[in-house]
């Protein structure tokens, strides 16, 4: 049976600093390729055996307890321990992944079982079997909640994330028992989104001179870190909150011969010719190596089209390519073939994709009209000054005839409509380019004009 003369008084002033275990870590990139010239290409190295919970930094941050409302209250006596809880996501811990937890009366959150319920407080890290490991410890302390305590937890579902809140409330001291001015209350968060851990402290008094620990404490025993002069010593706290935040930094330096580019995770790059890219990764817990890699720019697909009578074909004719044809930026169903019929009047471009590559290639545009302009009116019938023109361009019609107009660019995207009237002159603005001028009759013949904008 546990009693007061069992209790050891342990005091140390500092944070204790773990060694640091060799990690086994392998940074692939493997030789790629963009499709064009000048392509950009974003690249993600995948990283093994470098955990970003290897490490951890400790901050205080502003005091933000969590009202336990609506949280799932935990029946446990003195020196008690749960079954296995379902967290609702992954949380990564001192470097593995775990989806499960268990709770300690004496104030603690565990992801292993078989944990020791020892009420006496040890300072860490120790390997020593009555010291719970893979743990975090809000306060680790003799709390009885026989006596009095309400311990619960809550999942709270956040925008993009989880996180939850294990709360200790009200919880009292073996020794001091009744004593309610001994009593404390306190929490222990785990937030999915970056594997943080909070620790909030509304009250925690000291209980006739009892050690406590406020820390984290990893799988083997052999790594801790725990909040200065809180490590199997005699403290109290009021209102404070610190975070601990995983800090295995790594260190990522992109260069093309020799060249320094970049830090980023991702390496963002236009390629003009095939490079060789070296990376070199390190991190805080001794992973480092360089890999080096190729980047080649594919060989562009001269792509032509030839149009006999009402038809276009494809220069190039492979059964290992995939054929897709537009019309203006219009995808023509079923149309798949290296050849297509000619039907309404539009821009035409053939699209020949590499299914071994996932490259695509557009051929020039071909523009297709119902009617050529010798059968049609003199060319004269439309005025259009200045041309090339800078910002604003002025239409005059010579005829009696009605017009209708079709504003086209070069994409065959038509722009805007308009009919013409005897002798209207009508003014627009455009961008810069080149765009092509539609005029139809009522007896459906057509003739097109281009008209420049610098």
């Amino acid at each position: 049976m546990k009693t007061t003369i069992t209790y050891i008084f342990i005091l140390l002033f500092f944070i204790v600093i773990p060694f640091n275990s060799f990690s086994q870590c392998e940074v692939i990139v493997t030789d790629t390729f963009v499709c064009h010239f000048s392509d950009r290409l974003d690249i993600s190295p995948e990283v093994n055996g470098s955990k970003i919970t290897d490490s951890y930094r400790i901050e205080a941050i502003a005091y933000d307890f969590i009202d336990p409302v609506n949280s799932v209250n935990i029946l446990l006596g003195d020196d008690d321990i749960t079954d296995s809880i379902d967290m609702g996501f992954e949380f990564e811990f001192f470097g593995e992944v775990y989806s499960h937890f268990y709770v300690g009366s004496n104030g603690w959150v565990s992801f292993s079982s078989n944990q020791s319920l020892s009420f006496l407080s040890s300072p860490l890290p120790s390997s020593d079997d009555l010291v719970p490991t893979n743990a975090i410890f809000g306060v680790w302390e003799d709390w009885n909640p026989d006596f009095s305590g309400e311990v619960s937890y809550q999942i709270f579902e956040l925008e993009d994330s989880k996180k939850l809140v294990v709360t200790f409330n009200d919880m009292a001291h073996f020794l001091c028992g009744e004593d309610s001015l001994v009593h404390s209350t306190f929490q222990i968060i785990l937030n999915e989104s970056d594997h943080s851990i909070e620790t909030h402290i509304s009250n925690k008094s000291s209980c006739q001179s009892v050690t406590s620990v406020q820390g984290i404490h990893d799988q083997d025993g052999l790594q801790s870190f725990v909040v200065e002069g809180r490590n199997s010593t005699v403290w109290s706290a009021f209102e404070e909150s610190v975070i601990y935040i995983p800090s295995n930094t790594q260190s990522f330096n992109w260069s093309i011969n020799d060249t320094y580019l970049s830090d980023s995770s991702v390496f963002s790059h236009n390629y003009f010719l095939t490079e060789e890219v070296t990376l070199s990764f390190s991190d805080f817990v001794d992973c480092s190596q360089d890999v080096v890699f190729n980047v080649t720019v594919l060989p562009e697909l001269e792509l032509n089209t030839n149009r006999v009578e009402d038809y276009l074909y494809s220069e190039v004719s492979n059964l290992n390519y995939g054929y897709q044809w537009h019309l203006g930026d219009v995808l023509l169903e079923g149309e798949t073939s290296d050849s297509v019929e000619l039907v309404d009047y539009g821009v035409y471009i053939l699209e020949i994709y590499k299914p071994e590559t996932g490259c695509s290639y557009f051929s020039r545009s071909h523009l297709y009209t119902i009617i050529s302009t010798e059968e049609f009116f003199n060319d004269d019938v439309l005025q259009m000054y200045p041309n090339p023109a800078r910002d604003r361009v002025r239409f005059a019609f010579n005829t009696q005839e009605k017009l209708y107009v079709n504003v086209f660019n070069v994409q065959g995207q038509k722009l805007f409509s308009f009919d013409n009237t005897v002798n209207d002159i009508k003014s627009f603005d455009f961008e810069s380019g080149l765009f092509l001028i539609q005029l139809t009759n009522e007896k459906g013949r057509s003739l097109v004009k281009k008209l420049i904008v610098n």
